[in-house]
């Protein structure tokens, strides 16, 4: 509610709010950063692009730390409770990137981004809508996204992330980031595990 609130400011109340498209709208988030602009567009049709660096599914602090929150409004699906949150209900074009499970912040794969691209049953089922990137960054761990660490990942974010946004706002075709040159040389370094996409690139 409080993305949903910011945006009706920005819009309405602003006083730059005559600099702003209403039809770009985009959201950014690390962790549960990420999962709360799913929500946020899943409520708000306003949002039409979602950026989400490792995004997770808990509820609230991180499982390890609070464990009886993991489950609470769960956005992805999250098969081993018989949840199928509500990302199919988005209509927005989103990035999620992906870290390996770490025993802190999101140590069960029911947690971890992998369900909000792949859904309940690993092919889409009640996953994000077309079109969704997912870019698995292999071995980078989950607080890897943050600069303070010696780390290719945040480099790597940034310049993929203002490509999906120069792509999906502007048409411009930044395929070599996605499927062709670039990314191989990701993948070729490792800096990048595997990606997957669905109607886009």
């Amino acid at each position: 509610q409080q993305v949903i609130d910011a945006i009706d400011y920005a819009l309405n109340n602003s006083s730059k709010a005559n600099l702003i498209d209403s039809g770009k709208i985009a959201t950014m988030g690390h962790s549960l950063g990420g999962k709360i602009g799913f929500y946020a567009a899943a409520l708000d049709s306003r949002i039409n692009v979602i950026i989400a660096m490792d995004p997770v599914n808990a509820g609230g602090p991180p499982c390890g730390i609070s464990p009886s929150t993991c489950a609470n409004y769960p956005v992805a699906p999250n098969p081993g409770r018989d949840q199928i949150g509500i990302v199919k209900d988005i209509q927005a074009a989103s990035l999620i990137f992906r870290s390996n499970p770490d025993p802190i912040t999101n140590p069960e794969a029911e947690f971890n981004a992998y369900y909000f691209f792949y859904g309940s049953d690993g092919t889409g089922t009640n996953g994000t809508p077309a079109p969704s990137f997912y870019i698995n960054m292999g071995a980078a761990p989950h607080a890897y996204y943050l600069p303070v660490f010696i780390s290719p990942t945040p480099a790597l974010v940034k310049r993929d992330s203002l490509a999906w946004l120069e792509s999906q706002y502007k048409g411009i075709d930044y395929s070599a980031y996605f499927t062709g040159s670039i990314m191989q040389k990701d993948l070729a370094s490792l800096r990048v595990g595997s990606f997957d996409s669905r109607g886009s690139y």
